[in-house]
This record gives C-alpha cells, structure tokens and sequence, in this order.
C-alpha cells in the first residue's frame, strides 16, 4: 500500500465490493487483543459492507456523510 501510495485496499467477492481494508482496521483490531498478523484473516479485520457514493457526488457530502453516520 505505501509502495503504491494507496490509504486502502478494497476487496471483493465475485467482483462486488465486500469489504475495504485500511491500517486503521488493523490497529481498531488491536486493541481487542494481540492479533497474529500471518494467520488472521483479511475477513476479520476489514470493514465488511462498506457504505458507497457515486462518482459524481462532491467530497463535501462525502464528508458530511461519514460525519453524520460516525
């Protein structure tokens, strides 16, 4: 991710969006407890259903959006 300058990585089942995964995720999921980075799974880490906008919606209602729903 930072080779490529990317902030996520969105992961898909059967080419649709199922999740998307950021190292916010993983340090969230830190804190239940120590995770085993080699042998957890993406699946338990990433956030699962991941709330989408159109292409032609502006950032502020991007913003607003993930403010409100916070």
């Amino acid at each position: 991710m930072r080779s490529q300058h990317q902030a996520c990585i969105l992961v898909t089942r059967q080419g649709r969006l199922s999740g998307i995964f950021t190292h916010t995720d993983v340090v969230m999921k830190a804190f239940d407890g120590p995770l085993d980075l080699a042998h957890t799974p993406l699946s338990q880490c990433m956030t699962t259903d991941p709330e989408t906008l159109p292409p032609d919606a502006s950032v502020a209602f991007a913003l607003n959006k993930m403010a409100i729903d916070d």
